[in-house]
């Protein structure tokens, strides 16, 4: 007994066989794990560690000031990088499950959809530099003196060439 299954994009005469169907599938899956499912949770397992490590620290010298604001900004910049990590991600986990679970039924807001979440996705990528900047002093301060350094290294080799 052979078993068929209408696939979405075959034309109405023809099926697909449960071996194409598993492949199809698996790629679903082993996509949706890797692009959305292992990210988040290594993410969340480091956010979490060091906000932990944080806390004991926070503890065991709580008689010092300075270091409790350098605490509560890196806290601060951990947090926001894994809400926005969700944030961008998420859009495009939820369009591509429903691809895979419902493929008969694409629209055309539906690939509206999956092009702005496409689009968060690449945000997400350049957003961490973008939140360091902003909720990092130093990093802000050394960022700032590297481009002037820079800036200042290429002035001296064009006059050097002259």
């Amino acid at each position: 007994m052979e078993v068929h299954l209408h696939c979405s994009y075959l034309k109405d005469n023809e099926t697909c066989a449960p071996p194409l169907l598993f492949a199809i599938t698996y790629r679903y899956v082993l996509r949706l794990v890797l692009v959305f499912g292992l990210p988040l949770l290594l993410l969340i397992f480091v956010t979490v560690s060091l906000l932990i490590a944080l806390w004991k620290r926070q503890r065991m010298h709580s008689s010092t000031h300075s270091s409790n604001a350098s605490d509560n900004s890196i806290t601060v910049t951990l947090i926001t990088i894994l809400v926005t990590f969700i944030v961008c991600q998420l859009p495009f986990a939820i369009v591509y499950t429903y691809t895979a679970v419902n493929p008969l039924y694409v629209c055309i807001p539906l690939y509206y959809f999956y092009s702005i979440s496409r689009a968060l996705e690449v945000v997400n990528s350049a957003a961490n530099g973008v939140i360091y900047f902003f909720l990092n002093r130093k990093f802000r301060a050394a960022l700032i003196a590297d481009c002037r350094c820079n800036r200042n290294n290429t002035n001296t080799i064009e006059m050097a060439n002259v």
